[in-house]
């Protein structure tokens, strides 16, 4: 896979242990000395409905409402406003901080004062810290410590709760909170809300749970099945293989078969072959009808051919794991069947000599089909490549080894669970190792030709280790091309005039991503076959050209993919929501909201932006065709058995040639 790279918090149910202690120095919430009224102000015949006296406001503009039941109009600071029908009413803008309204009819007088207060309290979590990994065995809890303040003119904290949770926090702001996670991936969000109705937020990811050491492998991550249906299948296409050329290039390697008798040409009407699972081994049968070896005699000089139907050769094929966890594939017990074999020669003299020639062409016959065995068979649908291939993620190329731990072959069908292990990263992100959560149960298999179960504990390992070795710090301009929209010409207002100090009109931003936590994939089991891949804590910093950081973005991004079949490729259906949080701004101020929209836009809309075939270019994703082998249809899906698992199953076709 390649990866050319509205609001979302993942929220997990945690099993609340309780409050940690308080102390002496645990206090309620800091308080204001207003005190909101409770009912409107009244004076002679004048009476003012809203605002009340002591109110907390988070709105700029305040609506004025009142009633008067004689005058036609009343001052309101300093402004005439029309009564009617005993009603009047305006909006008032004010700054934040405590203000007064006046309202006056006549000799009547009232004066009541609000707190406008459209700021959040600031909430800061400094524990876990960025990035953490959290041993279960270690520790059976996780205390979350940090603070929040309000503006020194604000309304006032009222509440502060975490997942859901009211705190108490102490005089200074401090809070901690110690609760038992869930294993896995954890993101707590912390709410203040103060007295005005604003609220200020803060989460926090953290990885928590059971870890091994990087370089240690899956043991059995991945449990897959073949059934003799697939097996038919994947004759045809070894048919296509035999058909495509192999037979050429057999031909062409034959120079040092023998001293005497050059093989020149070798053709034949039809080739059937058959793929039978039996009890431990599979079952090969190689037929070629009408086949004509054409062939050069040295001594006594002539020319021939040779005619066979059917020339059959039928061996096992077995299929073992070494004890490195590769493949070991063997053509044992052959047996060659050459019926109603004729030679023709145009030397009549060698008549004498044709049971010399038999002999070297059976002999041949049977080298030659079984190098077609081995050729088609084992050198290519059971290569070492294809159960070890080299990934390139992000330009970087990444060997991802599947280790065989058992093969089971029946009648019924052929099993084989694999481990999976990667190798030679760099230590760029470190941490004790990669999440594993133990775990034997697996979920029943799907009635398709082939399918496989990824445990969640694979996709640990895979994300994880493309953290661990810096796959994902990279520069947006090393992913995708930077938009326009990235130039210092349209981002100088978000700095008012700053950014073009340092940087010329035309320069693009760089993008620098740094996250903090692999990515972690869980699924949609709303949706059965949604797959969602969460990356919190995504710090993304915009650089000028010299690499100075002048606006740090932290993001939550979350990718629904739906896996789609069509038309014999893998399309994904991709919906990315985005959640984002001003993390620094060490140059300059920068206005942090209007720049926090227009990024997070822009990554929701990569996907429509990389349309189909970009999204199958990031991934790397191309057409599967070995020798005609075609996806017919599949299925992805998650499931639960308690643990999650990825579990695929397809249908194959082939192309007949």
């Amino acid at each position: 896979m390649h990866l050319k790279q509205a609001s979302f918090i993942v929220l997990f149910s945690f099993g609340i242990l309780g409050l940690s202690a308080c102390d002496d120095e645990t206090v309620a919430p800091a308080t204001n000395e207003m005190s909101a009224g409770t009912a409107p102000a009244v004076q002679g015949l004048l009476r003012l409905d809203q605002p009340l006296d002591g109110q907390f406001l988070n709105n700029k503009e305040v609506m004025v409402v009142g009633f008067h039941s004689s005058d036609t109009e009343v001052m309101i600071n300093g402004n005439s406003i029309p009564v009617t029908n005993q009603r009047f009413s305006t909006v008032l803008t004010f700054d934040e901080g405590l203000q007064t309204i006046e309202v006056s009819a006549g000799p009547d007088q009232i004066a009541v004062n609000v707190m406008i207060d459209i700021t959040a309290p600031v909430v800061t979590i400094t524990e876990p810290s960025y990035g953490s990994h959290v041993d279960s065995s270690q520790s059976p809890t996780v205390t979350l410590v940090g603070s929040v303040q309000d503006q020194e003119q604000g309304s006032g904290v009222e509440a502060v709760t975490i997942n859901g949770q009211e705190l108490l926090i102490e005089a200074n702001g401090r809070f901690q909170f110690t609760y038992a996670p869930e294993p896995g991936l954890n993101r707590p969000l912390v709410i203040a809300r103060d007295r005005a109705g604003n609220e200020g937020t803060a989460t926090r990811g953290f990885l928590y749970g059971r870890y091994k050491a990087w370089g240690n492998q899956i043991e059995r991550g991945i449990r897959g099945e073949m059934k003799p249906e697939a097996f038919d299948v994947i004759a045809v296409t070894l048919e296509n293989a035999v058909k495509s050329g192999i037979i050429s290039d057999l031909v062409a390697e034959n120079e040092g078969f023998s001293e005497d008798l050059t093989i020149t040409d070798i053709i034949f009407q039809d080739v059937d072959v058959q793929l039978i699972p039996a009890n431990g081994f599979i079952e090969v049968r190689l037929s070629f009808f009408d086949l004509k070896i054409f062939f050069d005699l040295d001594s006594p000089s002539t020319l021939g051919e040779v005619y066979i139907s059917p020339a059959s050769l039928t061996a096992e094929l077995t299929l073992a794991p070494n004890p490195d966890g590769t493949l070991n594939a063997q053509l044992i017990n052959p047996n060659l069947s050459l019926e109603n074999l004729d030679i023709q020669v145009d030397n009549a003299l060698l008549d004498t000599a044709l049971s010399f020639v038999e002999g070297l062409i059976v002999e041949f016959a049977e080298d030659t089909i079984l190098a077609v065995l081995e050729e088609a068979l084992v050198d290519q649908l059971v290569s070492p490549t294809l159960f070890s291939p080299l990934l390139e993620i992000l330009g970087v190329e990444v060997r991802v080894s599947a280790l065989f731990k058992q093969i089971n072959i029946t009648r019924e069908s052929a099993q084989v669970d694999l481990g999976v292990q990667i190798t030679d990263l760099p230590a760029i992100n470190n941490s004790a190792g990669y999440l594993h959560i133990p775990n034997d149960n697996v979920p029943p298999r799907l009635q398709h030709m082939a399918s496989a179960d990824i445990s969640q504990n694979t996709l640990y390992l895979i994300f994880s280790h493309l953290w661990y070795g810096g796959l994902l710090n990279v520069t947006l301009a090393e992913i995708v091309d930077p938009p326009s929209a990235l130039s210092a010409a349209l981002l100088n207002g978000f700095t008012d005039g700053r950014l073009l100090e340092i940087m010329s009109p035309t320069d693009l931003v760089g993008v620098r991503l740094r996250p903090m936590l692999p990515p972690i994939s869980r699924f949609d089991l709303t949706r059965p076959n949604g797959i969602i891949i969460d990356l919190v804590d995504l710090h993304l910093d915009l650089t000028t050209p010299d690499q100075q950081t002048w606006f740090t973005l932290g993001l939550d991004i979350s990718a629904n993919i739906v896996p789609q079949l069509v038309d014999n490729r893998l399309g994904l259906d991709v919906t990315l929501t985005v959640d984002g949080v001003k993390v620094d701004e060490p140059l300059f101020p920068v206005r942090s909201k209007e720049l926090i929209s227009l990024i997070s836009n822009f990554i929701k809309n990569l996907p429509d932006q990389l349309g189909d075939e970009g999204l199958r270019n990031l991934f790397d994703l191309n057409e599967v065709d070995f020798y005609g082998l075609r996806l017919n249809s599949g299925t992805v899906q998650g499931v639960e058995v308690p643990a999650p698992y990825l579990q695929m199953g397809i249908d194959l076709d082939a192309t007949i040639q």
